[in-house]
Formats: C-alpha cells, sequence, structure tokens
C-alpha cells in the first residue's frame, strides 16, 4: 500500500502537482513569453492605438519596397541610384520585421528597439523613397505618398518615443501577461487540488480496506 501511494505522489508531482509546483513570484524573462491574443488585448484603448500605429508603418514600409522594386525592374534604373534603391528595400524589410518584433533582428539592430531611433530610421527610410523622380506622374505621386506616410509616422515614433510610450506599453503589456499568468496558475492549482483530493479520498478507502 505504501509504495503505491509512494508512486501516485510520484505521478502526481510529475504532472505538476505538489506544493513544490507552486511559483512564488513571476521571472519576467518567462513572462515575456506568454503569447498575448487579441482578446486579450480587446479591452485596452492604448495598445488598441499603438497596433493601429504599427500597422500603418507596416503598410508603408511593404508599399516601399513594392515601390522600389518596380523602380528597379520595370523602369530599369541603374548605377548608383539602383544600390540606393536595393539599401532601400533592405531598410523597409527591416522595418517591417522590426514591428512585428522579430526576435533575431532586434538582437542584431538593437536601436529598432528604440522608438525615437527607430522613428528617425522610419523617417530616413521615408526620405530615400522621395529621393528621386522617374517612372512617370502616376508612379511618382504614390512615390510621394509612401514617402510622405513614412516620414508621418517616424515622426510620430520620435514624438511618442520622447514622451516615454514605449515604456508605457511594455507596463500595459507586462501587467497583461502578469494577469495571465496567475489566470493560468490558479487554474493549474485548481487541478492539483482535484488531484490531491483524489489522492486523499483513495488511500482513506485503502485504509479502511486494512
Amino acid at each position: 500500500m505504501f509504495r503505491e501511494t509512494t508512486a501516485n505522489r510520484a505521478s502526481l508531482q510529475r504532472s505538476g502537482g505538489g506544493a513544490g509546483a507552486m511559483v512564488k513570484g513571476i521571472d519576467p524573462r518567462l513572462m515575456q513569453t506568454v503569447p498575448l491574443s487579441k482578446q486579450d488585448t480587446k479591452g485596452n484603448s492604448f495598445l488598441r492605438l499603438c497596433n493601429l500605429l504599427s500597422w500603418s508603418t507596416i503598410l508603408a514600409a511593404t508599399f516601399a519596397v513594392v515601390l522600389d522594386v518596380i523602380l528597379l525592374l520595370v523602369v530599369g534604373i541603374e548605377g548608383a541610384e539602383a544600390t540606393l534603391h536595393c539599401f532601400g528595400i533592405l531598410m523597409a524589410l527591416s522595418i517591417i520585421l522590426a514591428e512585428r518584433e522579430v526576435v533575431l533582428l532586434l538582437r542584431y539592430c538593437a536601436f529598432l528597439e528604440s522608438w525615437v531611433l527607430k522613428g528617425f530610421f522610419i523617417s530616413f527610410v521615408g526620405t530615400l523613397l522621395l529621393g528621386f523622380e522617374h517612372g512617370g506622374i502616376l508612379l511618382d505621386l504614390w512615390r510621394r505618398i509612401g514617402g510622405f506616410i513614412l516620414i508621418a509616422a517616424g515622426v510620430l515614433y520620435v514624438m511618442l518615443g520622447a514622451l516615454c510610450f514605449r515604456q508605457l506599453r511594455s507596463y500595459q503589456l507586462g501587467k497583461i501577461r502578469r494577469k495571465k499568468m496567475m489566470r493560468q496558475e490558479l487554474l493549474s492549482l485548481s487541478t492539483q487540488k482535484e488531484q490531491i483530493e483524489k489522492l486523499l479520498a483513495d488511500t482513506e478507502s485503502k485504509l479502511e480496506l486494512l
């Protein structure tokens, strides 16, 4: 009987039960790995505004990539100007990846984590898109629109970064992640409680049979 009860307790500990499974504190590094869905941030107007800015920047950067590719392949730009447009494509792709918070990119381009520096970078890409005129009236019009949108997004990022909006966003996301982890821990503790009660009931039944 004792061996069987010990096995049950070992099985319970392997499944995440026992007092040792209780988390006394939340590791900030672990908290950063908690995924968030749209439902988690649905009621936060500030985070929705940040997401709107991020997606607008992504669309503008994607538009810049398309325009640069058209200028290179369709219009047939050559020489030093073609090299600048290639750099423009790479930088616009970097903006897209930075907005999607790709860890590998941010590890090697840490300056993109700062909203102020990222804002200057986005504005520079927009300025680079406005630097040359060819391809016809319609193409130049779209190029100006994309460039001015990127510049506006960059200026907005600089202003919001100077007002510590990035830190406020990180605080809001951390608070949501903390609540989500606490809910998960509560669910885990409830499951552990049911397992412990079942284990106690099985042990009492075996004691009665002795």
